[in-house]
């Protein structure tokens, strides 16, 4: 009986704040965003326009390795907008031929190689090519910079730190970015990176606009993740301002709406206008989570099944490796492929959180003792994420540990914009019956 009080103590507690909680997003004002969303913005025209230029200039001597670099790079912008992952491979293919062309002469497409390696989330072949670019020895900063990046994806906490101390200049914005991420990352002091960040925002003058519009929108994630909702908002509209087609922070306010406002109608009108003129994957499964938390779980199954078809082309190769094993683990329960997906990911890349996806599978498959082993050997105060804090929570409950349980499921709780309805209505009931 207490077990039931407590449960509905916590469910009128958490209704009656949501009733009380100050709505963020202004759907008039967002709608005009969503009806002047451009289904080929200007900054795509002038790619494209810079595309078929050298595309030309490479017809015309194939050799050319400057033109194979700037279609290259050009092939990555457009990736940016259409989500289309053929260009990142036809990206990578002219890079690896003009590589093969200027050979030791300089590090600057060893640099580029690993850029887009990091976006295909292949941090190992990133570091190599990183290490090759050292060697050579021109521009090393510039490589510094993305060694401290691959270092922390790669969990190489120590690394990071070394090659953050190298770059260290309190009014580089290069600098500034990364000590954000290091504060955030690794030491878990969301106050701190928010400060470092909003320094590097002002570095930055407003004509760099694709400068300024990552730095914003990566700000009002962070004020998101810190509860500061308004902030979150500001920024985005800021950016939208300067970028309309800036898709990223439309993203962003679908999830204010979604998971601050509770709003569904209008974060499902702003993803689906996302989805015809930017057809990636990604807007299916919020859009699935949407539908989950309406109870509708026909509509939900359909949106799974849809994105997990279309990531599961060997193209992505690991970007969505880690969505999959969340699928795996929650949605298939599918345990044995889960345990395959996160053995890979620790293989590849030995972080805690890659290690908390072993200990939730071993969780899943009912081997409790070896996933609380994993969880003290190489999860626990190293990770702050808060759907690891989650997993932490639960298998320690299931566990027996009660005091540890309520320490990580309260901490998970704090981060419920984060997580989003449907998670933390989960962690209410498994506090609730602590």
């Amino acid at each position: 009986m207490k077990h039931v009080t407590t449960i509905l103590t916590l469910l009128i507690v958490t209704f009656l704040s949501a009733c009380n909680e100050k709505k963020i997003v202004t759907e008039k004002e967002v709608e005009a965003y969503i009806k002047e969303m451009p289904a080929h913005p200007a900054i795509l025209k002038q790619v494209d326009d810079d595309l078929n230029f050298w595309q030309g200039r490479l017809t015309e001597l194939p050799d050319a390795t400057s033109a194979q670099i700037k279609v290259a790079g050009l092939l990555i912008k457009r990736f940016q907008y259409t989500g289309n992952i053929m260009q990142l491979h036809e990206a990578d293919s002219l890079y690896q031929l003009a590589n093969g062309l200027i050979k030791q002469n300089g590090s600057s497409v060893y640099r580029a190689l690993a850029a887009n390696a990091i976006t295909q989330h292949q941090f190992l072949k990133a570091k190599n090519y990183l290490d090759s670019a050292y060697n050579l020895g021109d521009d090393k900063y510039l490589t510094i910079l993305m060694q401290f990046d691959v270092a922390i994806e790669l969990g190489n906490y120590a690394l990071a730190e070394k090659k953050l101390l190298v770059l260290k200049k309190d009014n580089d914005f290069d600098y500034l970015i990364r000590a954000a991420k290091y504060q955030d990352h690794v030491k878990g002091n969301l106050e701190n990176a928010i400060a470092f960040m909003e320094t590097a925002v002002q570095k930055i003058s407003t004509n760099n606009t694709g400068l300024y519009c990552w730095a914003k929108s990566n700000l009002a994630d962070m004020y998101g993740h810190a509860n500061r909702f308004e902030d979150a908002y500001k920024n985005y509209l800021d950016v939208l301002q300067k970028d309309s087609a800036y898709y990223h922070c439309l993203k962003g306010i679908a999830w204010l709406s979604f998971s601050h406002d509770k709003n569904t109608v209008l974060a499902t009108k702003i993803l689906i206008a996302l989805k015809k003129v930017h057809p990636i994957a990604d807007y299916d499964l919020l859009l699935a989570e949407i539908a989950a938390f309406e109870n509708d779980s026909i509509n939900s199954t359909v949106l799974i099944t849809q994105y997990y078809k279309q990531t599961s082309n060997y193209l992505y190769g690991d970007m969505y490796k880690r969505y999959h094993f969340n699928l795996q683990a929650d949605a298939f329960g599918n345990y044995q492929s889960a345990l395959e997906l996160a053995t890979e990911e620790v293989r590849s890349r030995p972080t805690a959180a890659s290690y908390d996806l072993l200990a939730w599978a071993y969780y899943k498959k009912g081997a409790i003792n070896k996933a609380v082993q994993i969880l003290q050997s190489n999860v626990e105060n190293r990770v702050f994420e808060p759907g690891v804090l989650y997993h932490m929570g639960v298998i320690y409950k299931a566990a027996g540990n009660k005091k540890k349980a309520k320490k990580y499921l309260k901490e998970a709780a704090e981060a419920a914009y984060e997580l989003g309805p449907v998670l933390s209505k989960e962690i209410t009931k498994e506090l609730g019956i602590i």
